[in-house]
């Protein structure tokens, strides 16, 4: 059973992957000085620094209820 508005073939056809890519190239910056070419990653922030080590040091830890 499915909703209005529902597209079927939208799993197939959706190519999430292609936006992923994208948005992980953008962040790179390439700086050519001479005969030298340097490749920069963009740097991460303070708080996606906190949200990914509060991430890693929690991530063993499940919820239940009682």
């Amino acid at each position: 059973m499915t909703g209005l508005g529902h597209n079927a073939s939208e799993q197939f056809t959706n190519q999430w992957w292609d936006h992923v890519f994208n948005k992980a190239a953008a962040k790179i910056k390439i700086r050519a000085d001479g005969s030298e070419v340097k490749v920069e990653s963009g740097e991460l922030s303070e708080k996606k620094k906190r949200k990914l080590k509060h991430k890693v040091l929690y991530s063993n830890f499940i919820q239940v209820s009682c």
